[in-house]
């Protein structure tokens, strides 16, 4: 058994990070791009959404333009929501490598709501093995490399009113 070790370990969660904040700068600037906001009030505001909701101003945006390819926009932004959930592992649970197995340990205290209470805290753990993480990591990259071309595209066709 090959176990991750604590280099591996930051190797693999600074690379899914990696693809992840490209990807969320496309989605980022996929809504500038059809908003034609001024970047000073784009970057005061678009920051403070969390991701979820940008796919879905991203996606009635799209449909507000009546796009030839929402169907590719639409695929990629859901692909991406279906990785929301290992974005927030990833960002939000302190890891390790497990000891005795060949996965790494994602752990965190939890003490309010279907985790446990105060007085009763409890421990939510989660072990990816490396090839789930290469799979993760994959599908983000994946959603990157077919997201970013279309976002161009895009730009080069949509002439932006004055800025507002």
């Amino acid at each position: 058994m090959k176990r991750i070790t604590e280099k591996q370990s930051f190797l693999l969660v600074g690379e899914f990070m990696h693809y992840w904040s490209l990807t969320e700068a496309v989605v980022d600037e996929l809504i500038l791009v059809i908003t034609g906001l001024n970047y000073m009030y784009f970057y005061a505001i678009v920051p403070e959404i969390p991701v979820a909701k940008k796919l879905d101003i991203a996606k009635t945006l799209l449909r507000q333009l009546e796009a030839d390819n929402t169907n590719e926009f639409d695929e990629q932004l859901e692909a991406l929501r279906n990785q929301i959930q290992y974005r927030n592992v990833v960002a939000h649970y302190p890891f390790f490598p497990t000891p005795d197995a060949d996965t790494l340990t994602f752990a965190r205290f939890a003490s309010k709501g279907r985790y446990g209470s105060w007085n009763n805290p409890s421990i939510q753990v989660i072990r990816w093995s490396e090839a789930e993480f290469a799979d993760r990591i994959k599908s983000v990259r994946g959603v990157f490399e077919k997201l970013y071309p279309l976002v161009l595209g895009l730009q080069e066709r949509i002439s932006r009113p004055e800025s507002v």
